[in-house]
């Protein structure tokens, strides 16, 4: 699992990798890809959150978690994969984080 300190992915073809970016759904922004990856080299096959509850709190919500992207490496190649941390609601506001991450596909 990759995270938003990751800047370069190396994977073999048919190789499933997820990049788990944190954050939490108790604010209004969320991770969502800015940048669609050349789909002859990756593909986005599935997207969530997990959500970790705070200790000794079991079935508490808006604790903090992760939002996940999961991908597999379609063909070999190079693309880059770029998310943003932005408000829900589509606007002109700027990205709280931008994170852009190169991935290899051998």
């Amino acid at each position: 699992m990759y995270d938003e300190a990751t800047t370069a992915i190396t994977a073999k073809v048919g190789e499933r990798f997820t990049v788990a970016l944190g954050g939490s759904t108790a604010r209004p922004f969320e991770w969502r890809l800015a940048s669609t990856p050349d789909a002859a080299v990756l593909v986005l096959v599935d997207r969530g959150y997990a959500e970790t509850p705070a200790p000794g709190c079991e079935g508490c919500g808006g604790g903090d978690g992760a939002f996940t992207f999961t991908f597999e490496a379609s063909g070999r190649g190079a693309t880059s994969v770029r998310f943003v941390y932005g408000h829900v609601a589509p606007d002109d506001s700027k990205a709280a984080k931008d994170v852009t991450i190169a991935v290899r596909v051998e």
